[in-house]
């Protein structure tokens, strides 16, 4: 048989800016391919496997799940989102995007610990002032950051800082341009 990987503890952070929202086939595109994560249906490269803990962080609409292995509240990140509660101050004081990874850094560290590879990807088209360079907890705390850069407002400014921190992280970098792209960057 195929050998088993360390479990992956993963925090998702989705972007619903404004800017996002403005396009909506970008967030169902983005939200199809968290689903297809979670199911490990519609051709993902990576699937989730049992042991793995998944969680989802929804900036600007301040509610997150906390990792976990269970299926039905993971399935029910974008219907009910039972199971997700409002986003704490925690770690990371910052509005904006800065605490939702401060969240996802405090989160992997509490729920993962050392017995998981701890890894956040977020979704975003950069268009955010609030990019707090984590570089150093997330490092400390050996958590991977890895970025899906999409959409038009896509800015070099951000797209520069996403890459640095996945590569200072041990994490990468993907752009998907286009709302057909987010898909085949999972």
């Amino acid at each position: 048989g195929v050998p088993r990987r360390k479990p992956l503890a993963i925090q998702f952070i989705l972007d619903y800016s404004g800017s996002i929202q403005a396009n909506q086939q970008a967030v169902k595109n983005m939200e199809q391919g968290v689903k297809n994560f979670i199911s490990c249906s519609g051709g993902v490269k990576t699937c989730r496997q049992s042991d793995d803990k998944v969680g989802c962080i929804k900036f600007t609409k301040d509610k997150y799940l906390s990792i976990t292995t269970d299926s039905n509240k993971l399935n029910s990140i974008f219907s009910s989102e039972t199971g997700m509660k409002p986003l704490p101050t925690g770690t990371f004081q910052n509005s904006g995007f800065a605490r939702c990874q401060g969240t996802a850094i405090d989160d992997l560290v509490t729920n993962g610990g050392d017995a998981y590879t701890k890894v956040v990807i977020c979704l975003t088209d950069g268009n955010n002032p609030n990019l707090l360079d984590i570089k150093g907890p997330a490092r400390s705390n050996d958590v991977r950051f890895n970025y899906i850069g999409f959409g038009p407002e896509l800015r070099s400014g951000s797209r520069n800082v996403m890459k640095d921190i996945a590569s200072y992280t041990g994490g990468i970098y993907k752009e998907a341009p286009t709302v057909g792209d987010i898909m085949a960057a999972f």
